[in-house]
């Protein structure tokens, strides 16, 4: 069994356009993803990390992903002056999952406003914050 670090919650009706039953609110990282993670985007990883809960308890948008029960999220972080934006690949636990599957962040990368536009052009926007 993986290691796992609980990151937060989800509202589930914020993803009910994904999946229209969602088993769990909670959200984990194994610790296979966050090594994905170190080894993709390492500086991303020690410095993002501790938004994650923020990144999925409170996204600027959420957007359908290619993989089935999966969606993106995007949010905005007013940090410093290059305003970095936060994409996070999250898979989302349904009743075809085993039981005690949960959310679970498949990964997530700093990306620039170029970036940020383009995946919300290119992709299908779910939710949109006020």
């Amino acid at each position: 069994v993986m290691p796992v670090k609980v990151i937060g919650k989800i509202d589930r009706t914020m993803f009910r356009a994904i999946a229209l039953e969602i088993t769990t609110d909670e959200v984990i990282l194994t610790s296979e993803r966050a090594d994905h993670v170190r080894q993709r985007h390492p500086e991303d990883f020690a410095r993002y990390r501790q938004y994650l809960q923020t990144v999925i308890t409170a996204p600027d948008y959420i957007l359908r992903d290619k993989k089935p029960a999966s969606a993106i999220l995007l949010k905005e972080l007013r940090l410093t002056d290059d305003n970095p934006a936060i994409c996070l690949a999250l898979r989302l636990a349904t009743p075809d999952d085993s039981p005690e599957r949960k959310n679970s962040i498949l990964t997530f990368w700093k990306v620039k406003k170029k970036e940020f536009r383009r995946l919300i052009r290119s992709r299908e926007v779910l939710y949109k914050r006020g």
